[in-house]
């Protein structure tokens, strides 16, 4: 098990309804996988500059590229169901 505990933010356009659910389904994702990680959500506009990894929409991936310059960008079509997830947990392992 990998014992580095990452920093993700799901990012939206508000950052209320789709984020927050698609940051609580992998985050039971990465309990059942015992990977620990700090998983919040947020509007674009509120990204921090020093995030390691955004889960995003397509339609925001240039303004993340922007504010975060230095995160890792993971793009889902849908925020709830994502094999994304599940190849970062492979990844993290």
């Amino acid at each position: 098990m990998n014992t580095t505990k990452r920093h993700i933010v799901f990012v939206c356009d508000v950052g209320m309804a789709l984020s927050a659910m698609g940051a609580a389904v992998f985050c039971k994702k990465l309990q059942q996988a015992h990977i620990q990680a700090n998983v919040t959500h947020c509007a674009l506009r509120d990204l921090p500059t020093n995030v390691e990894v955004v889960v995003t929409q397509q339609p925001f991936v240039e303004r993340v590229k922007q504010q975060a310059p230095t995160a890792q960008i993971v793009v889902v079509e849908q925020f709830l169901t994502s094999p994304a997830y599940d190849e970062l947990i492979v990844a993290w392992r």
